[in-house]
């Protein structure tokens, strides 16, 4: 569906809000959840901030007193507290039935404010950190905004607090409920120019993650990103927008599009999830409103086509195009790759190891908790999109490489079967630091050292392999201790199939289970097992290749291989440190059992949204898709 933009000139005016991109994250792919906090327990309760503040900032949040005349209030702070004197600034429904908040040693208040059971009041909350001061401002239902506190200073015991973190809840006499957070925040009203708000300058790929709430119906309300604060739509790169017609809409190259109809509700906090390619200049958008589930709204979008070229972005903007409704926006954090639906998929099959390759720092963390920290070597890799608008890691093709220390779980014959998986994107086909012939690249492997302590390989060939004849060939191999020869299964494409720049999924299978040789495979009884490959879901050929995919091909081949573990590292990017593979790896992952067709089929469609097709039936046994 395309929708035509309504464009229209508006004033120059910039407005900045300190919204700091820190450590500590709490956008768990949602909205965060109301906290609820009584007498009776639990009395208190805390949400982390998306981003630490140091500054000045602006954070907003809906209360409810469940009764009249409790004592129970809503606080900033620097951490999770559960004791009044680690709260800095505090707005309170306190036992006299009046909105008050603290000032130093004790609680005051501007204007005279009541408050009644059940009703949601709206805290706006004006911080000056520097100066350890704030004002506190309050809406009640179906009123305007009130002053309740104009320049209190912080709590005493907190009046030399640098950062503040976290919501911080509490309850001591009936009951409170605390909702829709936003730190740091911001608002558009109808007819507003663009609020700007700078972060730091991205180049590459990044992730940014935000909420907004629509306070209206047959409203616009634009979220976008942009190098440096704009004045209009123009120059903007990333545009979505809460539109007029009640649907939530992505900017598409020249024109707004959704690749699902996601209708919104007034009054409803969305969280948004955007992973963006700078280099592609493309970028994807997934939605969450609360209590809901992550939906993808659009994928691999063009960046508004004014920004075609643009190579930084740094800035977030909002605004309100239509003569009535407001926008609230807030929790604005950059992140790594959060936990996809992949990824999700991923863990629920169980492998021993799985990495996501986001390189967001120095380590890959093991997602599945089995404690498998991988370490960048040789540089600091690049980031790049995925299909589903994952990270994944650039290596440059000369140094870098992901390294991972032994386990027995990433030998064969520790279980009799293993299985890895790896999507990959090659930035070339024609390697430059290819092996010693020229042929191809090791792409990950589980021998370091070659002899003694080799294993298993992934590997990819060069378009041009000379007499071989293997054009972009991509195989599973697997080794005895000493190296060598080694036994493989071989996904060999056909001619022009595989592109530069293009996400490939791989798996590769191998097994001693000698129920499970083909039939035929030279001196089965003493080298039993087999070895199986795929490439997007597509199984290759076995037995137009025989007696390839057999631990022994038979006299004279050389090839004959029992495996044993070792304790050689697992490399990624490289094998060996001789062979480089340039170009982004992500979603590695190794299973101590083999994957099944079903599997493989559902793992390639949760990342591309779509069945794989082709075979490998072409002449030669040659694939296609």
């Amino acid at each position: 569906m395309r929708i035509q933009e309504n464009f229209r000139p508006y004033r120059s005016v910039f407005v900045v809000l300190l919204l700091l991109v820190a450590t500590q994250i709490a956008l768990a792919g949602g909205p965060p959840s109301p906290v609820t906090v009584s007498a009776s327990g639990p009395e208190w309760g805390n949400v982390a901030f998306a981003a630490q503040q140091t500054g000045a900032f602006t954070a907003e949040v809906d209360a409810t007193p469940l009764a009249s005349n409790i004592d129970g209030a809503v606080a900033l702070s620097n951490g999770p507290q559960t004791a009044f004197t680690g709260l800095a600034c505090i707005g309170r429904f306190n036992s006299s039935g009046l909105i008050d908040a603290r000032n130093g040693s004790s609680y005051a208040a501007v204007a005279s404010i009541p408050y009644s059971g059940n009703q949601t009041y709206h805290f706006r909350f004006v911080v000056n950190i520097s100066n350890h001061t704030y004002s506190l401002y309050v809406t009640p239902p179906g009123q305007t905004e009130q002053t309740v506190a104009s320049n209190y200073a912080f709590r005493t015991e907190q009046n030399q607090v640098t950062v503040l973190n976290n919501w911080s809840m509490f309850a001591d006499i009936g009951s409170m409920q605390a909702s829709n957070f936003l730190s740091a925040s911001a608002t558009a009203i109808a007819n507003s120019t663009w609020t700007n708000s700078p972060f730091a300058v991205q180049s590459g790929s990044f992730q940014a993650e935000w909420d907004a709430m629509p306070m209206a119906s047959g409203m616009d309300g634009v979220m976008a990103i942009s190098n440096g604060p704009q004045t209009s739509f123009t120059g903007f790169a990333c545009l979505i927008r809460f539109f007029t017609d009640g649907t939530i809409q992505v900017r598409n190259g020249g024109t707004y599009a959704a690749d699902i109809t996601l209708a919104y509700s007034p009054g409803t906090m969305y969280h948004f999830r955007v992973p963006v390619n700078i280099a592609s200049h493309t970028y994807s958008v997934y939605v969450t409103a609360s209590g809901g589930s992550e939906q993808l709204l659009a994928a691999n979008y063009a960046f508004r086509t004014e920004q075609a070229g643009v190579t930084a972005l740094s800035n977030d903007g909002i605004i309100v195009d239509t003569t009535s409704g407001s926008l609230r926006f807030g929790n604005f954090a950059l992140t790594g790759s959060s936990s996809s639906a992949y990824d999700q998929v991923i863990l629920g099959d169980h492998p021993v190891a799985f990495w996501d390759l986001t390189a967001a720092g120095a380590t890959e963390t093991d997602l599945t908790g089995n404690g498998n920290t991988g370490t960048y070597v040789g540089g600091s890799p690049g980031m790049s999109a995925m299909p589903n608008g994952d990270l994944a890691a650039v290596f440059n093709g000369i140094s870098e490489y992901l390294t991972v220390q032994s386990n027995a779980s990433f030998s064969v014959p520790t279980t009799k079967y293993l299985t890895w998986e790896i999507w990959i994107q090659p930035s070339v086909l024609q390697f430059p630091h290819s092996d010693g012939t020229g042929e191809y690249v090791d792409v990950m492997g589980k021998c370091a050292n070659y002899s003694p302590t080799c294993e298993w390989e992934t590997r990819m060939y060069n378009t041009n392999t000379g007499s071989e004849n293997r054009p972009n060939r991509m195989s599973a191999y697997i080794f005895n201790p000493s190296a060598g020869e080694g036994a493989a299964a071989d996904w060999q494409p056909v001619s022009g199939l595989i592109q530069a720049g293009q996400w490939y999924h791989i798996v590769g299978e191998y097994t001693t289970d000698p129920t499970l040789t083909p039939g035929g495979c030279p001196f089965a009884a003493s080298y039993p097992g087999a070895i199986n490959v795929w490439v997007n879901g597509v199984l290759w050929n076995e037995p137009a290749h025989f007696p390839t995919g057999c631990m022994n091909q038979g006299t004279g081949s050389g090839i004959a291989v029992i495996p044993q573990a070792n304790n050689s590292p697992l490399n990624i990017g490289t094998m060996a440190t001789d062979t480089w593979f340039e170009g982004a790896i992500g979603k590695v992952a190794i299973y101590n059992y083999l994957l099944t067709q079903s599997q493989i089929t559902n793992h390639y469609q949760t990342m591309m949204g779509k069945q794989p097709t082709g075979n490998c039936t072409q002449p030669g046994g040659t694939c296609t898709f």
